[in-house]
């Protein structure tokens, strides 16, 4: 080999990469593997000699800029005003399964020599008694990493120090804090008028233009289950997605938890969508655009290990074709406008959604505030507590839209939002709310967190009572016994129901007949 090959030969990637294609001039065929990955070594080895730093040291070097990165007060804005009312959980809101690709930043102790920096103008105000609770407020200081318009976001919630001078520390009161972001990256696809009105974008994602305070004195007014409640969840709110994300995360929801459909989304942002950047371990991917998910096939997504789409990869490749013919921005911007009945039999039309699915579509990113999506959560609570005569029956269109109509008349126009608080009361994830227990203790706290009141104790959602009555050993005795004396076949659906009806000993009316 000629001199001027090996002294192509550098420590840096980019130079060994060079030499790599300079040794296939050289040398007859490609060059083999052992080949590569000796100089790969060689190249590593002599890159730590001469910097001095190993690859631990160059994550922890990472791990320090991040860390900076979310801790410096530059680039935070306040996403409310100090004496807006409107009560915002992040906890909550994003983790309920209203979106799915939302990641919660856990930080280590931070190292020395990084703190935030503050403002003279920050040091005023809620800043100047810091110093007398700051490490209970840091410990209860949340971070979440996410996308919103093809905008990198980090949110930050503190708890302000005033709710620490006339109270004990306790759990985070919602109606004493400050939500603020910082955006991060931003995508190449949006323009400058984008950026300019993020802000505003951002106040739309949590709908602070809607004050949810009279509303939920409203709700609270009309329904005693919601009132109850209503002091255990605090800060739940609607979330404004953006349509094309919303329409294809509730395709893969079909059958599906929360858990899976984020693995899911995460798939079809990470392979189609465009990388934005990782922050503590988080890669952070805008939603690829309808043009980037013409790349996807039905085999790649059925097949794929990680995602398992199954039989919902047909659906999403369908509906990318359906919606490129019918100009998908266009037409979903354009179905805000129209009614919510033709909303939903439009959304229909398309393949993977079914009535839930467009439900939830009109409900989070097409401002239908009047849309009840009826899912196994909603159907229990529903029949448990609201109206007991439709146990037992089928969840035909019929009822499904009278399920809507009964809420819409008990709740109003913007009876979706009750609907949301009722729906997140019976997820698992918030039972310790629902309880009144503080976090990691196993003594009730039944105290409002704004108003210091004691609330009465609330019984199981409607999940559990399910789960509680499977159990009992005497409902099953009952229920066979029943079987046995009406000659009840396993698998046949009347009989099983005439036998419920016989065992409560009440017969359904013809005004509950005539109400479904």
């Amino acid at each position: 080999m000629s001199f001027a090959f090996w002294s192509a030969v550098s420590p840096s990637l980019d130079h060994l990469r060079r030499a790599a294609t300079s040794a296939q001039r050289h040398v007859r065929g490609r060059p083999t593997p052992r080949f590569l990955t000796t100089m790969a070594r060689w190249s590593g080895a002599s890159r730590t000699k001469r910097t001095g730093r190993s690859a631990c040291e160059r994550d922890e070097a990472r791990a320090r800029g991040d860390m900076k990165t979310v801790l410096d007060e530059d680039g935070w804005k306040d996403l409310q005003g100090l004496h807006e009312q409107e009560l915002v959980s992040l906890e909550i809101n994003l983790q309920m399964g209203q979106t799915f690709r939302w990641k919660q930043i856990h930080l280590p102790q931070v190292p020395r020599g990084i703190s935030e920096s503050r403002s003279d103008e920050q040091n005023t105000d809620w800043h100047e008694h810091e110093s007398d609770a700051e490490g209970q407020i840091a410990s209860q200081r949340q971070y979440w990493a996410g996308v919103i318009g093809g905008h990198a976001v980090l949110l930050r919630q503190i708890p302000l120090p005033q709710c620490f001078d006339a109270l004990e520390l306790g759990p985070l009161d919602f109606n004493r804090h400050r939500i603020s972001y910082k955006v991060l990256a931003t995508s190449a696809h949006i323009d400058a008028e984008m950026q300019n009105r993020f802000h505003e974008r951002m106040r739309e994602y949590f709908h602070l233009d809607v004050c949810e305070a009279e509303l939920r004195a409203h709700f609270a007014a009309v329904d005693e289950r919601y009132s109850k409640l209503a002091p255990r969840l605090q800060g739940v709110r609607l979330l404004r997605t953006d349509p094309l994300e919303c329409l294809f995360s509730f395709i893969c929801s079909s059958n599906n938890n929360i858990k899976r459909i984020a693995t899911m989304v995460h798939f079809l942002a990470s392979e189609y969508g465009e990388h934005l950047l990782t922050l503590c371990g988080v890669p952070l991917y805008a939603f690829p655009t309808l043009q980037a998910l013409q790349r996807a096939t039905e085999v790649e997504l059925r097949h794929n290990e990680t995602a398992k789409f199954g039989y919902r990869a047909k659906f999403i490749v369908q509906c990318v074709e359906q919606l490129t013919t019918i100009g998908a921005e266009k037409w979903l911007e354009g179905l805000k406008s129209q009614p919510r009945a033709k909303v939903s039999d439009d959304l229909v039309a398309l393949s993977g959604i079914g009535r839930k699915v467009a439900s939830c579509i009109a409900l989070l990113s097409l401002d239908k505030f009047d849309e009840i999506p009826v899912d196994t959560h909603v159907w229990q609570f529903t029949q448990q507590y609201y109206m007991p005569w439709i146990e037992g029956k089928s969840l035909t269109d019929r009822l499904y839209f009278s399920i809507g109509d009964f809420y819409r008349e008990k709740f109003g126009p913007y009876a979706g939002l009750a609907h949301n608080l009722l729906f997140a009361a019976d997820l698992r994830a918030f039972q310790d709310r629902l309880l009144g227990l503080e976090a990691g203790v196993g003594t009730p706290t039944l105290v409002s967190l704004t108003t210091g009141q004691k609330l009465e104790a609330l019984p199981l959602v409607s999940s559990e009572l399910k789960s509680k009555r499977s159990k009992d050993p005497q409902r099953k005795t009952q229920q066979l016994s029943f079987k046995q004396s009406k000659g009840v076949k396993k698998g046949s659906k009347p009989l099983r129901r005439k036998a419920r009806e016989n065992a409560k000993g009440t017969v359904k009316s013809e005004s509950h007949i005539a109400a479904i």
